[in-house]
């Protein structure tokens, strides 16, 4: 008896197939092929909005001192923020923040961005940690 003859070997339910993935990606290739200025095109302009939209590239360090109590804190924050290490601070760092500021705007732009509090939920009256952001 031939096998082939038989019609019911022949007949496969319509989802009883495996997906033809690389027919898929051979059938992708050529509106992709055509529509290449336009790919291209967006690529470039997603690129550039988002080089001129992003906020420029800014780095913080927090460093956790202590154990002080509240009088200490205050006293290490007001050295901390002397002229003598604020002057060391932008020796160190002649572009800071940017390289036309006269001296006394960075100066002042620094002490504006140095942070010096009590670490997460600590308890000021107690001897605790400080950030120094």
């Amino acid at each position: 008896m031939d096998m082939h003859s038989n019609p019911e070997m022949d007949i496969r339910d319509p989802d009883d197939h495996d997906p033809d993935y690389w027919g898929v990606l051979l059938d992708a290739i050529p509106p992709v092929l055509r529509a290449w200025k336009l790919i291209a095109l967006v690529t470039v302009l997603a690129g550039a909005i988002t080089y001129f939209v992003s906020p420029p590239k800014t780095f913080s360090s927090i460093s956790y001192v202590g154990k002080f109590d509240d009088a200490t804190a205050k006293y290490f924050e007001s050295i901390v923020l002397s002229e003598p290490i604020l002057n060391q601070v932008l020796d160190k760092f002649p572009n800071y923040p940017k390289p036309a500021m006269p001296e006394t705007s960075r100066r002042r732009y620094l002490r504006n961005h140095i942070k010096f509090a009590l670490a997460g939920r600590a308890n000021p009256k107690e001897s605790s940690l400080y950030e120094l952001e």
